[in-house]
């Protein structure tokens, strides 16, 4: 085994492998002097000997002293690891250490000038991100925007043409079908009332009505029920609308909605072919929203108010005739029913979102047949009016057709 010189400053580690017994020896001489050079004898430039810890016996629990077992942490076959340590004093050894370390190169920080060019850099990067971040959001928002004012035109559009086509169903040209106005009976540019029955409900009258409440006799008084919206009309062309106030075998009473107190403004007699439709109406409108914005707003019986459109600027409608001429909304009345409607609508953009260019939209509807007026018995003159309603029934599955018939007199005979 290789021996340290007592003046040597490096640091040494042996291993042997103490498989002999002059080997054990060796070994177990050199831990005593290693104790002797820590001890008392204040000589600072002799080697000093550490020995391994792996060296020391390590007993298993329960064994008997003087044996150990062969597993990991315990020595095998002996090994000895003596380690000598530096004889170099403790402060001279630190002075060294510290000259070696003042004594490497390019341990000098980075310059003013390298620092704001660095910052520079930074900052323009960060500005063409930040640039580029805000077009893409913005650009997001826009056609957002844009996709909404578009969808929201196109769906009011398509819910009042739907309205318009079936306008008549059940009803005939002389109940009004069409009325320029609000529901509540006032005529406005901006706003149409649109009836029909799509039940085709009709019943005929069959004594005098002139007062509310009024308890008379109809024919059909089994298809309706109580609180059902009805329009109260005539051959004169006269309509009014009332709710059915009191059902029974065949007798109702009536309550109407434009009269104060819900009394009957005209009376309806059988002998001006007075009867009673069952009406579903529809209105379009504008309003103001609370914050003062105008919106398209849709009012359907049974149905609470529904808001189609927000900030519209514009809401009109023109009348046609069968021929295709426009009509003056102010002759529209019983009798005088458009062959088409024409709807115009300009939405305005959210102020609250990027600004965008919304084109005014426009759709013309035509008002399909739903009843027609035929000669009939030609020896009395007078004509019948008469409108059919095909439908499904609910119970039996099966297709049915349900009619009814009024008479009109013919002013020419």
């Amino acid at each position: 085994m290789p021996a340290a010189t007592p003046g040597s400053r490096g640091l040494m580690l042996y291993t042997t492998a103490a498989t002999t017994p002059m080997a054990r020896r060796a070994a177990a001489i050199a831990r005593p002097r290693a104790g002797t050079a820590q001890g008392g004898t204040g000589r600072t430039d002799r080697a000093t000997a550490v020995a391994s810890p792996r060296e020391k016996p390590q007993w298993h629990s329960g064994s008997r002293p003087g044996t150990r077992r062969r597993h990991c942490g315990q020595v095998q076959d002996g090994t000895a690891l003596v380690m000598l340590l530096p004889a170099t004093p403790a402060p001279q050894a630190a002075l060294s250490y510290r000259r070696m370390r003042g004594a490497r190169p390019g341990q000098a920080g980075f310059t003013l000038i390298e620092v704001i060019i660095v910052l520079a850099i930074t900052m323009v990067i960060g500005a063409v991100v930040y640039t580029v971040t805000r077009a893409s959001f913005l650009l997001y928002d826009t056609q957002v925007h844009r996709t909404e004012r578009g969808f929201s035109g196109t769906r009011s559009l398509d819910d009042m043409a739907v309205e318009i086509g079936r306008a008549g169903y059940g009803l005939g040209a002389d109940a009004f079908p069409v009325f320029p106005g609000t529901l509540a009976g006032l005529r406005a540019p901006d706003a149409i009332t649109l009836r029909s029955n799509p039940g085709g409900v009709a019943g005929r009258l069959k004594e005098d009505l002139t007062e509310r409440d009024q308890i008379v006799e109809v024919e059909g008084a089994s298809l309706f029920a109580l609180g059902d919206d009805v329009l109260l009309v005539d051959q004169e062309g006269t309509t009014e609308r009332a709710q059915v106030s009191l059902v029974a075998p065949d007798r109702l009473a009536f309550r109407s909605v434009n009269g104060p107190g819900g009394r009957l403004q005209s009376p309806f007699l059988p002998a001006l072919a007075a009867r009673v439709l069952k009406v579903r109406e529809v209105g379009f409108y504008l309003k103001k929203d609370a914050p003062d914005t105008v919106v398209l707003a849709r009012k359907a019986p049974g149905q609470a108010e529904q808001v189609l459109a927000r900030y519209v600027g514009d809401l009109g409608f023109d009348y046609f005739d069968d021929a295709g001429e426009q009509m003056d909304p102010a002759l529209l009345g019983p009798g005088f029913a458009p062959g088409g409607v024409r709807i115009r609508l300009r939405l305005l953009p959210n102020p609250a979102l990027p600004p965008v260019t919304v084109p005014p939209l426009s759709l013309y509807v035509s008002l399909e047949p739903q009843s027609a007026t035929i000669a009939f018995d030609a020896f009395a003159f007078h004509r019948v009016g008469l409108a059919g309603i095909i439908g499904q029934d609910p119970a039996s599955g099966d297709m049915k057709v349900g009619m009814h018939g009024w008479r009109k007199s013919d002013p020419r005979f």
